[in-house]
């Protein structure tokens, strides 16, 4: 799938998913539709790896999405599972207080371990929400834009950001971790290059398509610094659902816009270059890819189709995929052939009652013979 447009270049059905199979299939997708790949977007699968490196001579950027998923399962998991036991544990420590107090015991004891598993709860709870904010900073850090002033930032500002989060993990998982998750930990650590990387290769698409547009100096330098950012960050509160991130990318919007409408070379732009521009910093902004879950989502539907039919007939998968990139329709009215290609199609049922034989006239059904007591055959004597 083209993530930026959303077009689904191949879909098939195969047993045999090895690289050989990939490389197949890919490269004749690609080749027939006509696409220059950049980079490659996936979970650490060696066929895929291979795949963009040998088959097809891009980068191969790691899914920021499965990433973060095994980075939280290394304390999630026992730390929710410790604070639950605490939680109970307090639970009956106030009911024991109360049968105390009720019978005029001494409760001096009973208080102090109450306090003791209120302070532990606490002190849970606090690395929770420590450890969730840590998560969230590792997301927000994977961007081409500083979440707090949207200045361009490198791989190298990325990676270290990344570091940190991981640094902060490790000292929350020590104490309540039994098992030994360093596994988990190291794979993201291996990953972490690869991350990064996806901002300083966004970069270079950004100059090499600026280079072909031929802008002056400081309009090219209000694009990138001014717009972009802005287009950027708007994008990013569309497609975000989560609360927490869509509200920091929403205060980051505000501030670009506001740094924008502040620069002198924005009210001499006319209307119709501002609209060319904001079309330019759109396709840009769409380019930026950290996740494959547009692909995750599809395959996902297919799984339950899979399970509940017994199956996805290759005919179904086809009618699926044309549906698919012919006829759903994001919110501005496009389609995924549109957004791809640049150009409009015909509607597709239109299309189709056009090419269709004429439907053959329903069989005439004979009209059944009703019994009438009255009308008697005549019987020889």
């Amino acid at each position: 799938m083209d993530l930026v447009s959303g077009y689904l270049v191949l879909e098939e059905v195969a047993d045999n998913r090895t690289y050989d199979t990939w490389q197949e299939r890919v490269q004749a997708a690609v080749t027939r539709v006509g696409l220059e790949l950049r980079y490659i977007v996936s979970d650490r699968a060696k066929a895929l790896i291979k795949l963009a490196l040998n088959g097809l001579g891009c980068p191969s950027v790691p899914d920021l999405f499965h990433a973060l998923r095994d980075l939280a399962k290394v304390m999630g998991v026992s730390l929710s599972l410790k604070l639950a036991q605490v939680e109970e544990k307090l639970t009956h420590a106030r009911q024991q207080l109360g049968v105390l107090e009720a019978k005029g015991h001494d409760t001096h004891v009973q208080q102090r371990w109450l306090a003791h598993l209120s302070a532990q709860a606490e002190g849970l709870r606090a690395d929770r929400a420590t450890g969730q904010s840590t998560l969230q900073q590792a997301s927000q850090a994977v961007h081409p834009f500083t979440l707090a002033e949207s200045q361009a930032q490198s791989s190298a500002q990325v990676e270290s950001q990344l570091h940190q989060a991981v640094a902060t993990l490790n000292t929350l998982r020590a104490p309540y971790t039994a098992r030994d998750n360093q596994a988990a930990v190291t794979k993201f650590q291996r990953q972490i290059p690869g991350i990064a990387a996806l901002v300083d290769a966004w970069w270079l698409g950004v100059e090499h398509r600026l280079a072909s547009l031929a802008l002056d100096e400081p309009i090219q330098s209000w694009f990138q610094q001014q717009l972009l950012p802005v287009v950027y960050w708007q994008a990013q509160v569309e497609k975000t659902k989560t609360p927490a991130l869509k509200a920091a990318y929403q205060q980051a919007f505000r501030q670009a816009q506001a740094m924008l409408l502040q620069h002198p070379l924005t009210a001499t732009v006319t209307p119709s270059a501002l609209e060319t521009y904001h079309a330019w910093a759109r396709d840009l902004a769409g380019q930026f890819q950290r996740a494959s879950s547009a692909v995750e989502g599809r395959n996902g539907y297919l799984s339950q189709l899979n399970h509940c039919a017994r199956g996805t007939p290759t005919q179904r998968l086809k009618v699926m995929t044309v549906i698919h990139n012919f006829d759903l329709k994001r919110a501005d009215g496009t389609t995924a052939a549109e957004r791809l290609f640049r150009t409009s199609f015909p509607d597709l049922f239109d299309w189709m009652v056009e090419r269709m034989a004429p439907l053959p006239v329903p069989r005439k059904s004979r009209t059944p013979a009703k019994f009438n007591p009255l009308k008697l055959l005549t019987v020889p004597a």
